[in-house]
């Protein structure tokens, strides 16, 4: 990696791996770093949608199948939903070989990791050691409990506080009193009383047994959510697509059906987000699919169409200084230093306004500058150094059609114009702010 100090910057700001998962610390890949505007109208729609509890919010990508910021729009605004009171948040990264079955499961797991689960147990217990009325469980105890254990624990050390030797019979009854409070099977809950009651980080492992009926489970905890403490849930099932494209023709009624399952377990209670792109949409407007798009149609009502970066814009500036102000030291010439203003809508323009591709542009070109110790990324030394600085090759007519595409003039390009005049006509349309 190049030395970037030059270039006022104390690292790359922009990823390697341009894949975001809210999960890890990089603020690069984990949708901390943010251009809100770009976003602004799909911002607007998501806020308007959520707010008129629809069940189902698709996210649809209507020119590309990646890459244009889909993921990035779903984090942002699950953080944003993180905020409110009384709601639960989970996120669930969907692959080729996932079902609708997985996809519960994970929601189940960070219901868990979430520490949801947690607070809702400690509430229902609480209530339960009062009105159970069992010396060997004295509310006083239960309390000290939970106030040495105010987080998830690995194990539980219920025997210390309480009288209870037999924590797999109290998880039974606990299981039969929240069943009929909450109006589920008690058997939904055993598994997940009796792992809260002795050790809760075996739970992830528990709920993976194939003799569960997983849906019925979410159901079941949904609902437990909701009676304890929860008076909304949000899940957001992120690469969405990849699970309807993983699905054959064939097997697309049995997909749709458990997706059905997913959304009526928790009806009236959750909306659940997700992403799509066209081929995955395509997949879903079959009569096969009616089960789930009968449930929730594919419709203005339930979709935002999210755009690309808009290439006649500045928002690729925009996006750009977003990543560059995190990892600023000093002070700059210019707030995209060291790459010129319009040599980013030109990478922009040439990416076709995907995003995951701008940004893996600027991490290459940024290094390879700094490798080779270029004081600047000007559109002249783009031009000298293509494949290193804009991934391809590119031409006077690349130039000739990026002007076109912004309805800017351009003088007609005689027989046998150089290169080099073609590279000064578009510097002098494009000065850098």
């Amino acid at each position: 990696m190049g030395d970037l100090s030059g270039y006022h910057l104390s690292d790359n700001p922009f990823p390697e791996i341009p894949v975001i998962d809210p999960f890890v610390s990089d603020i690069r890949r984990n949708g901390e770093i943010f251009h809100a505007e770009i976003f602004r109208k799909e911002i607007e729609g998501l806020v308007i949608k959520t707010a008129q509890g629809l069940n189902v919010i698709y996210l649809a990508g209507i020119q590309f199948d990646k890459g244009i910021g889909k993921s990035a729009l779903m984090i942002n605004h699950m953080r944003s939903l993180r905020k409110s009171e009384g709601v639960t948040c989970a996120y669930v990264k969907c692959g080729e070989r996932d079902k609708p079955r997985d996809a519960a499961r994970k929601i189940i797991e960070q219901w868990h990791l979430s520490g949801y689960l947690w607070e809702s147990f400690k509430t229902a217990f609480t209530e339960f050691s009062v009105v159970k009325h069992d010396p060997f469980l004295a509310p006083d105890a239960v309390a000290a409990l939970f106030k040495a254990n105010p987080g998830l624990p690995s194990r539980l050390p219920l025997n210390l506080y309480t009288r209870v030797r037999d924590s797999l019979k109290i998880a039974e009854s606990f299981s039969a009193w929240a069943s009929t409070k909450v109006g589920v099977k008690a058997e939904d809950l055993v598994v997940f009383f009796s792992d809260y009651l002795t050790t809760p980080s075996d739970f992830p492992g528990s709920i993976k047994k194939k003799s569960l009926d997983i849906l019925q489970v979410y159901e079941a905890y949904s609902k437990f959510l909701i009676s304890f403490g929860y008076k909304r849930h949000y899940v957001f099932l992120d690469q969405f697509e990849d699970m309807v494209m993983g699905t054959t023709k064939a097997g697309i009624g049995k997909f749709a059906l458990e997706v059905k399952g997913l959304i009526k377990a928790a009806s009236g209670t959750t909306t659940i987000f997700v992403t799509l792109h066209p081929n995955s949409e395509t997949m879903l407007n079959v009569p096969a699919a009616q089960d789930m798009t009968g449930l929730a149609p594919l419709d203005a009502v339930h979709r935002i169409n999210v755009m690309i970066l808009d290439v006649k814009g500045n928002s690729a500036i925009g996006l750009a200084e977003e990543y560059f102000k995190r990892f600023r030291v000093g002070d700059p010439p210019y707030m995209t230093y060291p790459v010129e203003p319009a040599l980013l809508e030109f990478i922009c323009y040439l990416k076709q306004g995907r995003i995951r591709d701008f940004l893996l542009q600027l991490h290459n070109a940024l290094e390879y500058g700094a490798m080779n110790r270029f004081p600047e990324l000007t559109l002249e030394y783009a031009c000298q150094h293509p494949l290193d600085v804009l991934g391809r090759e590119i031409s006077p007519r690349d130039i000739a059609g990026y002007h076109k595409y912004r309805g800017e003039p351009m003088a007609p390009e005689p027989t046998g114009r150089s290169w080099g005049g073609a590279v000064k006509g578009f510097k002098e349309t494009n000065k850098p702010l």
